[in-house]
């Protein structure tokens, strides 16, 4: 199965869900329930963000961009991260003002209006719906996240699989407003619809600094983690060169790693004698960043040797 079959797939889900949870939640007033159809609206957005940042990462690489398009996929990440951190940012204002509000503090009001935030209440014949609205939902959010970062992990797209684990993030939301709907009708008070607020906050903004962080540190070119390139520069030292002068790794997408390494090697080995041994190090090297979980790696090796060939090898 393709990323577009499951992106479409994907899309269609919130689309069903978008038309359902606006059209229950505006008919029986449930802002829960308005609130998270929403935010299914703005994921439909990201699935097509997914789709065109997956069709442009797979374009070959060429002259003006010899190391390919793979890092508009962590662009794409980045935007579902920050979009998570809004709205967790969102979510924590509401049930921050939501117990201030319960505590007589009057400004709390203004930040409730400013962030949108009613209470709601609906009888018994109201809630059968939004339980069956909000657990079928959950359900289908499940199922989707599980295919969607399966998909990615296929196909080596961790866009997708970052887009997955937003849609798991959905089915967080979803759970915890259907618990806030049986809460909200037992007790007859807002209370309970803070405290789940509260949570599903941090749950989202936990989702978005964890999809965050690795993004940037693959636009920003950040060199791989430091006991991987100790690994390498063993592999190095021990593959027969008199001493290595310099090395230098940068990331490019998720799963490839660029190797630049300047090795001392004794004057009398001849330029055949060059070529195996730099093809013989990158065998060596590619097992290494395999078991490491970089599927793909550029390798510039130079010895230093007046004009010396350059010498690139791409797995």
């Amino acid at each position: 199965m393709g990323y577009k079959t499951v992106m479409g797939m994907v899309i269609a889900m919130y689309a069903v869900k978008v038309i359902l949870k606006l059209g229950v939640g505006f008919f029986v007033g449930s802002e829960m329930l308005i609130g998270d159809g929403f935010h299914n609206l703005s994921d439909i957005g990201e699935a097509f963000i997914v789709i065109m940042a997956m069709k442009l990462a797979r374009r070959k690489p060429n002259e003006r961009f010899p190391l390919g398009y793979m890092n508009i996929e962590s662009l794409g990440s980045l935007v579902i991260g920050v979009l998570l951190m809004l709205l967790a940012f969102r979510m924590i204002l509401v049930s921050v003002a939501g117990g201030l509000s319960f505590a007589g503090i009057g400004v709390a009001s203004s930040v409730l209006s400013w962030v949108y935030h009613a209470e709601s209440t609906f009888d018994s014949g109201e809630l059968l719906i939004l339980i069956a609205v909000t657990l079928s939902s959950t359900i289908v959010s499940v199922f989707m996240s599980r295919l969607e970062i399966r998909a990615g992990k296929r196909l080596g797209s961790q866009l997708m699989v970052d887009d997955g684990k937003e849609t798991k993030s959905d089915a967080w939301v979803e759970g915890m407003t259907f618990a806030g709907v049986i809460a909200n009708f037992f007790t007859h008070s807002a209370a309970p619809e803070f405290i789940v607020v509260a949570f599903l906050g941090y749950k989202l903004f936990s989702t978005g600094r964890e999809i965050i962080k690795p993004a940037l540190d693959t636009l920003l070119l950040r060199s791989i983690d430091r006991e991987h390139e100790k690994g390498i520069m063993d592999i190095a030292k021990n593959s027969g060169v008199l001493g290595v002068e310099s090395l230098r790794t940068m990331r490019v997408g998720r799963r490839m790693v660029v190797v630049n390494a300047k090795l001392l090697v004794p004057p009398t080995m001849t330029t055949s004698e060059q070529v195996l041994h730099k093809y013989a190090l990158c065998r060596s090297l590619i097992m290494f960043l395999a078991d490491c979980g970089y599927l793909d790696a550029k390798y510039e090796i130079r010895y230093g040797f007046p004009n010396e060939p350059p010498f690139e090898i791409s797995p």
